[in-house]
């Protein structure tokens, strides 16, 4: 649907102003919202591809740890059970400090930061520079 212009209001008896102006602004408002929607689909499609690329990589990392690893054990250089111990402890207390320190955002500065790290006020989760700055 086009916009109605100032003309097709004034000649004509079927509409008025406030019609035309209520029209015209679900016109705009439509016309914003496909625009919208076509920007969406198209950061989805960038993300998608991101991800898959990103996929794509982690494989090569493991393929690459791998090779090396079963290099080390090969030449003797490293006991293979040995490393895997290490490996595994590794894995676990990565596994934990992501647990462990949930991430929260000030309200002061909108920073993520662990939540042993902030201040309680009455607005809310706020950093040690934000509280500092009350």
């Amino acid at each position: 649907m086009a916009r109605i212009g100032f003309f097709e209001t004034l000649l004509s008896d079927d509409i008025s102003f406030r019609e035309r102006s209520a029209i015209n602004s679900a016109q705009d408002s439509a016309d914003a919202a496909l625009h919208q929607g076509e920007m969406l689909g198209t950061s989805i499609g960038a993300l998608q591809r991101t991800v898959l690329a990103q996929g794509r990589e982690l494989h090569k990392l493991r393929a690459a740890i791998a090779v090396l690893v079963q290099t080390l054990a090969d030449t003797g250089a490293v006991d293979a059970q040995v490393l895997d111990y290490r490996l595994e402890a590794a894995l676990d207390e990565a596994e934990q400090e992501s647990e462990a320190a949930p991430l929260v955002m000030c309200v002061g500065c909108s920073t993520q930061l662990a939540q042993d790290r902030t201040n309680v006020t009455e607005l809310g989760l706020m950093c040690d520079r934000c509280f500092a700055s009350r």
